[in-house]
């Protein structure tokens, strides 16, 4: 027992202690510095908005501010949008991540798929109207023919003039006129209210009401007509005002600032996803 004491009070086991702590600390404080180092703690940038840009405009953007990507979609075609363009990402545009955060981007597809023509003879406009929006196929103008039926499809005309075939191939984001029924006589539809709807929803809206988009006037700050409002309409908007169907409605388009800036309560905080 005596030994021991002895032992303890030496300074060979007061030298072994001291460097032993010395070591612990060291070893703590290198771990936690590599840790700083390697997981970017306590440093966040905010996602920048590349949405609607080419790849390699993108991958400069991201590279930039000190985020990684990967790209894991790129077979949902949107019309409009270049090919290979980004379409969505996320964590979303203007959220906080920390440095080094993978994004995962999703991209306009560079080779355009085909899908056979849905079936649509003899069928409702406004059905046939979601089965092509389904295959990403655009409905360019509704031609209104005399009939003793009412709003059925009785043909569809391709971009190039041919009838398009039911089944037929068409790669997404091809365009097409569908010739409907209008009755017999002076059949006429009421106008919806376009104003301060976005483009698609204007389209949806007039196709649903067997009218076609007319003449469209931009504003002079409209730099991407994918981010534009209905400003103004004519024939205006009324309770009772009706006209025939197949008519155009002319619109003059807007950029919806809103959509521009997001509020605070908009912005995503991810600095707690993996």
């Amino acid at each position: 027992m005596k030994q021991w004491i002895r032992f303890i009070l030496s300074k060979q086991f007061l030298k072994t202690v001291i460097f032993g702590g010395l070591f612990v600390v060291l070893i703590g404080a290198t771990t936690l510095f590599w840790m700083h180092r390697t997981t970017q703690h306590g440093k966040f940038v905010q996602v920048p908005d590349i949405r609607l840009m080419t790849l390699d405009k993108a991958i400069r953007v991201i590279d930039s501010v000190g985020l990684t990507f990967e790209v894991i979609d790129s077979m949902n075609y949107v019309p409009g949008v270049e090919k290979g363009a980004v379409v969505e990402l996320f964590p979303e545009a203007f959220a906080k991540v920390k440095l080094g955060r993978k994004l995962l981007l999703s991209t306009n597809p560079n080779e355009l798929p085909k899908f056979p023509l849905p079936n649509y003879k003899d069928e409702f406009v406004g059905y046939v109207n979601s089965k092509f929006d389904q295959k990403g196929m655009i409905i360019d103008e509704l031609i209104m023919v005399p009939d003793v039926s009412h709003d059925l499809v009785l043909k569809v005309v391709d971009q190039e003039g041919n009838i398009a075939e039911e089944q037929e191939l068409y790669t997404t984001g091809s365009h097409f006129t569908l010739y409907v029924s209008s009755g017999r006589g002076n059949v006429k539809a009421y106008i919806p209210d376009l104003v301060g709807k976005t483009m698609e929803e204007a389209k949806q809206l007039l196709m649903t009401y067997n009218l076609n988009v007319g003449a469209m006037t931009y504003g002079e700050q409209v730099s991407d007509s994918t981010k534009v409002i209905i400003e103004q309409q004519y024939p205006r908007y009324g309770a009772d005002v009706q006209v025939p169907v197949g008519s155009s409605i002319d619109l003059w388009l807007t950029i919806d600032t809103l959509a521009q800036m997001p509020s605070a309560n908009q912005l995503p905080d991810s600095t707690n996803l993996p």
